[in-house]
């Protein structure tokens, strides 16, 4: 017996199928948008704007602040300068972090992440702009919250940027704090030069280093350090790799390290050999990306020296220096970029098998104005291609 199938508009619903459920709506959170035809508009906007911006164009409305102002980061501030837009002070603030130096990259019209490397240890914070309905025109709040790294670093990066800016704590009054108890570092403004800095390790006591004196050997020194860093770098877990990549990006950066880095052996390989061997390591999360990032900078340090056999051995990394200069690899951060930048400029007269492919990638690349640019110029002027 045949069995006609006829179209059924009306939708059916069976035991399992989804059930659509009204969820509650409470005040302060965004409705869902409904479907309807025609063009919509669809934005980036995270939060529910405050109705305090009403007077702003659509593309200069705050967000409101999406949680009780209890749970803020310590790091929350106003501008004392109410004739400063909001727009303005974000681009101050935006301009300021990145000449720290620092990598900045915007998620939306009131919101940057930015990342710099204080001692080769990656550090990554987000500066968060909110409407501030209790504040006078143009007032608005700001939210700098450590997300990975070195919080003194941070804390220091963010003392320089609220000095500069002239930001002050959004909620002493709230909690009880004077003018009195805010401590402004008003020594950024007299000119001073910013660098990062983090703090350093709590001081030995005087007995423990007068025994270490007194039991020091001639094989004291740097080259224990470097054994040890290597070995971290050659584990098999990845971020025992990335922390001893981390002390040797930094500890190598003194002369007198990276040369005893350039002779050291640690399982019959040495330090050129090992960062060959992690760069065949499969980037499979941000982890060995930073792991890849210190690994650069140390051979560039190495590169620094002028040892001719270990900047030859470098060169055998050619593809991977092109493709992380030319840029081509979105995931490529900028802080490896001018590493690797700077270690073609080190290698550019030792091999006069890179020194086309590296004139060529360094010209694309210093087409911009962006910190990998300025570098790609300096390298330009300094090799003289043969």
């Amino acid at each position: 017996m045949d069995t006609k199938y006829v179209f059924d508009p009306e939708t059916q619903k069976t035991r399992g199928a989804r059930v659509e459920v009204k969820k509650p709506v409470f005040r302060g959170v965004p409705r869902p948008s409904s479907f309807r035809l025609g063009p919509q508009q669809i934005t980036d906007e995270p939060f529910v704007t405050s109705p305090k911006s009403d007077s702003y164009d659509i593309d200069d409305r705050l967000p409101a602040l999406p949680y009780p102002w209890q749970v803020c980061s310590s790091n929350t501030f106003t501008c004392t300068n109410y004739s400063k837009s909001a727009r303005e002070l974000r681009d101050q603030l935006e301009d300021i972090i990145r000449r720290s130096p620092a990598d900045v990259l915007p998620t939306n019209d009131w919101q940057f992440n930015a990342v710099f490397y204080p001692q080769e240890v990656k550090t990554a914070f987000t500066v968060s702009f909110f409407a501030d309905d209790s504040g006078p025109k143009n007032s608005c709040l700001v939210e700098m919250h450590l997300t990975e790294g070195d919080r003194a670093a941070f804390q220091n990066l963010v003392s320089y940027a609220r000095s500069v800016a002239n930001l002050k704590y959004a909620f002493a009054d709230k909690m009880g704090f004077g003018d009195e108890d805010d401590e402004e570092l008003d020594s950024w403004n007299t000119g001073s030069v910013y660098e990062h800095t983090s703090f350093g390790p709590i001081p030995l006591p005087s007995s423990l280093l007068l025994k270490m004196q007194a039991d020091a050997t001639p094989d004291d020194g740097p080259n224990c350090l470097v054994e040890m860093f290597l070995e971290n770098a050659c584990s098999p877990y990845a971020d025992v790799r990335r922390t001893g990549w981390q002390e040797l990006a930094n500890s190598s950066k003194d002369d007198k390290f990276a040369k005893a880095l350039v002779t050291a052996v640690v399982n019959d390989k040495d330090c050129v050999t090992i960062a060959i061997d992690e760069f065949k390591t499969e980037e499979t999360c941000s982890l060995v990306a930073d792991t890849r990032r210190c690994v650069v900078k140390t051979l560039l340090n190495i590169a620094k020296v002028g040892n001719v056999e270990a900047c030859r051995k470098i060169c055998i990394l050619k593809p991977e220096i092109l493709e992380i200069v030319s840029g081509k690899n979105g995931s490529h951060s900028t802080e490896i970029q001018c590493s690797a930048v700077q270690l073609m400029q080190h290698l550019f007269g030792h091999s006069k098998s890179v020194q086309e492919d590296f004139v060529a990638t360094l010209t694309s690349r210093a087409r911009g104005s962006c910190r990998v640019s300025n570098f790609a110029h300096k390298a330009l002027r300094s090799i003289k291609p043969t």
